[in-house]
């Protein structure tokens, strides 16, 4: 692979915030090029694209915790200073991943 790729592929994802954002916005798109056309063909009655966002959003909601989880072990370096970031996101993403387990 060429070197100049290389260098900004893993700009992309130089830190946990930029794969948190990746994710947030391939879900994102997911949400508006996928759920229209899956739901074409279905009856104006059926929720059909409401169902597919429910999923989307629980499929982010883990993804987010596991990139949270793998980042600790990833970003080692960057985990000592920013520590904190990456428990509050932690704790608010398995708060509601819990509560949905659960409550839901």
């Amino acid at each position: 692979m060429n070197q100049k790729v290389k260098n900004k592929l893993l700009n992309l994802v130089r830190t946990p915030l930029h794969l948190y954002g990746w994710w947030i916005v391939l879900c994102v798109l997911f949400c508006f090029t996928v759920i229209p056309i899956a739901s074409i063909g279905h009856s104006a009655g059926e929720q059909i694209p409401l169902t597919y966002l429910s999923y989307v959003l629980s499929v982010l909601i883990h993804g987010l915790f596991i990139i949270c989880v793998a980042s600790s072990f990833i970003y080692k370096k960057w985990m000592k200073e920013y520590w904190m970031l990456n428990l509050i996101i932690l704790i608010c993403v398995g708060y509601y991943g819990l509560y949905n387990y659960y409550f839901a």
